[in-house]
């Protein structure tokens, strides 16, 4: 006889992957999908993400910051150019240390390191077919610590405008500018 738990789980992961095929844009995300990951993700990840990623799930409204949507593409922390889809140790990094000030908790002790992974890659699959998948970007080392960095980087914390937002200290505070107005990184269009 066959455990109510694993019927569940077989029932779930193929409730996820019905939903996801009827979705007709992510019949490719869907078909990739091991039944184990979809579990995974149910269990894991869409109480706040929702079933198909899409950041609206039951959870959502009462979270702050809301959670990422991953259907869109647009991704805050990557290692890869702006613009373009992380990559997936960006994506595993944040599974796996969660996001400090937000809802979003590290799973370092809660899940493997490959299911991680599968996670990640299944997060990704669900981006527009069309996103921009680039390389990580190579930014070099940390400079050494000193007094004169500390004071270049003071000055240009203050030259391009952080201040505005997060004062002299760096905490929160300050008029909030219209997102326009705010430098943009170079190569990034608006």
């Amino acid at each position: 006889m066959t455990h109510p738990a694993a019927v569940i789980q077989l029932l779930a992961g193929r409730l996820v992957a019905t939903l996801l095929l009827s979705l007709g844009g992510l019949v490719a995300a869907a078909a990739a999908v091991p039944e184990e990951t979809s579990i995974l993700y149910l269990r894991h990840c869409a109480d706040c993400h929702d079933v198909i990623g899409r950041g609206d799930g039951p959870a959502a409204g009462v979270l702050s910051p809301r959670p990422r949507g991953f259907t869109t593409g647009r991704y805050k922390f990557r290692s890869t150019p702006s613009g373009s889809l992380p990559s997936v140790e960006d994506v595993s990094r944040v599974i796996r240390e969660g996001l400090p000030g937000t809802s979003m908790p590290g799973s370092e002790n809660l899940l493997s390191p490959e299911s991680v992974r599968r996670l990640a890659l299944f997060v990704l699959r669900v981006a527009p077919p069309d996103a921009v998948r680039r390389p990580p970007m190579f930014i070099g080392p940390a400079p050494e610590d000193s007094q004169d960095a500390g004071e270049r980087g003071a000055g240009l914390y203050r030259s391009v405008g952080c201040v505005a937002c997060h004062d002299e200290d760096g905490e929160a505070g300050g008029e909030r500018p219209a997102r326009e107005s705010l430098p943009q990184p170079p190569g990034r269009r608006s």
